[in-house]
């Protein structure tokens, strides 16, 4: 009995060592097809029984929640064919500074994340092939000298959401023809001291702030290039870190073309920083705290075809040398109406956006070189609008005015406008609209009419919209609908959304009725979510004059009138019961002291 108590307790521990891993088959560009395995829960006791899980023909390999300690270059001894491995937020410690993936002599992509990986010398020796290298996460504050000497063909490097202060802090000079380059999320305070240059006739010399302090490091020998080591970047990514100022450090990355700053805490932008970039085709720096971009920033920049500055405090821009824009974001920022004359020159812009600004008017023919517009943008400023406003926008296919605070809409606002697609009017405080302001946008796909004071809809309003697919209407004020009509005019509608408006219950079933008869779907809201009447989720409220049995409710209007009356009826009425109790005391006072008083002369006679 022991015996069979032992084997069974063997059993259940070799299951228990047994590691978790899925497998599946892929088309691979490179390789063809190959496996894609995910193991889980690898620990020293069952690292051995990888190499039987791994075959010849294995792409890649994801080790995730795992345990491995204290292990050497043996581990991946018996996988050297794997293309792509991933170790994934599990406890990952080497033996010493082994060379541990020297054997995968053909992997050509290798991330760590969430592992609290530190990079040695020797870390990376021996992937002679690697083309992509990811270090996420593992609370890297710098990465030994050495470490990328050996990947000197590496394209990709990210180093994202770690404890990075100084770019000096990676021996970025040993890799020749880096491309892309990810340092997003780190704690890099500035790049005011710094240059993407190397010499190779001496040692690097790294210079940043730090506590306000001129720091000049050395950081020893490395395998130095040329000094056009940087020329074949051509993405750098600083997002989310702490940077005030840029400098001259991107002076040397002649080739660039994608510069990634967002969320950083920049105020100025100076000419002298951006003038090598001539090749630079997207500039990305919102969330900052800018408030100023010399007129020369963007000066013989003619690649460059995406903008974006949302999220600062920009009033002024010289974009007047920027003809090649196809994309501007200029959201939240503090654009005035005289602003938008910077825009005239922005002739192949296709999508532009300047929402929550301080906009009150767009002029007439304000927009009249944006012949190439298809998106614009204008929502949560205090816009009025004019016959003219939108002029001249023949390519434009979609518009956003929500959040205006919009009365009126001019009967021929949307003339010029013909190839329309989408239109947004939500919250705005629109109570009707010019019958003709719709009538030739025979192509628009969808209307938002969502949260504003509607109280009527008349059907030839949507006379023309044959190709209407979804309408929004909820949040207003509408009572009644002509939804026969109205439904009839929209031969392609798939959806529509009425909640939250004042249709009385019977009529919603009506129109509910009408409309699955239709096969058109509609928004609804969970009956739990209201304490009022509902039909089908969507909110209603019942009759007046024909209340259900049982419930007779008072008009809304005269029950506060009612109330009052029946306060003052009460008053009245106390105050003559008042009366007439006292009257009744004063009375029987009067009555006990009389005859208490006969009662006297009666025994005095006596």
């Amino acid at each position: 009995m022991k015996l069979l108590l032992l084997l069974c307790f063997v059993v259940l521990s070799q299951n228990k060592e047994t590691p978790d891993c899925d497998k599946n088959m892929d088309f691979h560009e490179e390789t063809g097809y190959g496996y894609d395995t995910i193991c889980k829960s690898l620990s020293n006791a069952n690292i051995n029984l990888l190499e039987d899980i791994v075959i010849s023909n294995e792409y890649s390999l994801v080790i995730q929640d795992s345990v491995l300690e204290g292990f050497n270059s043996s581990l991946f001894g018996n996988i050297a064919n794997i293309k792509k491995l991933e170790i994934v937020n599990s406890k990952f410690t080497m033996e010493g500074k082994d060379m541990v993936f020297e054997k995968l002599k053909l992997l050509k992509q290798l991330s760590v994340r969430q592992t609290k990986f530190q990079a040695s010398a020797k870390t990376f020796f021996g992937l002679a092939s690697l083309r992509e290298l990811e270090l996420d996460g593992n609370d890297l504050d710098y990465v030994e000298v050495g470490a990328f000497g050996s990947i000197e063909d590496l394209r990709v490097l990210k180093i994202t959401n770690n404890h990075l202060k100084h770019i000096r802090d990676l021996p970025l000079c040993e890799i020749k023809n880096l491309n892309i380059l990810n340092l997003k999320k780190n704690l890099i305070p500035t790049l005011k001291y710094y240059s993407f240059s190397c010499n190779k006739h001496r040692e690097t010399i790294g210079l940043s702030l730090n506590d306000d302090k001129l720091d000049v490091g050395i950081r020893g020998e490395t395998y130095m290039n040329t000094s056009e080591t940087f020329t074949n970047i051509v993405s750098v990514n600083f997002n989310y870190n702490k940077i005030t100022e840029i400098g001259f450090a991107l002076a040397d990355l002649k080739g660039l073309r994608d510069l990634e700053f967002e969320g950083n805490l920049l105020e100025i932008i100076r000419a002298d920083s951006f003038e090598p970039l001539n090749k630079i085709e997207k500039l990305n720096f919102k969330n900052n705290r800018i408030r100023i971009i010399e007129d020369q920033v963007l000066f013989n920049k003619p690649y460059l075809t995406k903008l974006n500055l949302a999220g600062n405090q920009i009033s002024r821009i010289n974009l007047n040398s920027t003809t090649s824009l196809e994309y501007l974001n200029l959201a939240n920022n503090k654009l005035v109406l005289a602003s938008l004359s910077i825009l005239s020159n922005l002739k192949s812009l296709k999508e532009l956006i300047i929402s929550d600004n301080h906009i009150s008017e767009v002029l007439p023919n304000e927009f009249r070189n944006f012949t190439s517009l298809v998106k614009l943008d204008v929502s949560g400023n205090k816009l009025v609008l004019r016959d003219e406003s939108f002029s001249d926008l023949y390519s434009l296919l979609d518009l956003n005015l929500s959040r205006n605070s919009i009365k009126t809409l001019p009967s021929h606002v949307f003339q010029q406008s013909l190839q329309l697609k989408s239109i947004d009017l939500s919250h705005n405080v629109i109570y009707k609209f010019p019958e003709l302001v719709f009538s030739n946008l025979t192509d628009l796909e969808t209307l938002n009419l969502s949260y504003n004071k509607i109280v009527s809809l008349p059907y030839v309003l949507f006379k023309n919209l044959v190709n209407l697919n979804v309408l929004d209407v909820a949040g207003n004020r509408l009572k009644s609908l002509q939804y026969d009509l109205m439904i009839d005019n929209l031969p392609s509608l798939s959806l529509i959304n009425f909640k939250h408006n004042s249709l009385s219950c019977q009529f919603l079933s009506k129109i509910i009725s009408f409309i699955k008869k239709k096969n058109i779907s509609y928004t609804i809201t969970e009956k739990f979510q209201y304490d009022k009447e509902n039909v089908e989720g969507i909110s209603c409220e019942e009759e007046d004059d024909d209340p259900p049995k049982g419930d007779i409710k008072p008009h809304p209007l005269k029950s506060e009138s009612s109330g009052t009356s029946t306060w003052a009826v009460l008053l009245i009425v106390g105050a003559v019961m008042g009366v007439l109790g006292f009257g009744t005391f004063k009375l029987a006072m009067f009555v006990r002291r009389r005859r208490y008083t006969n009662d006297q002369f009666e025994l005095i006679h006596s």
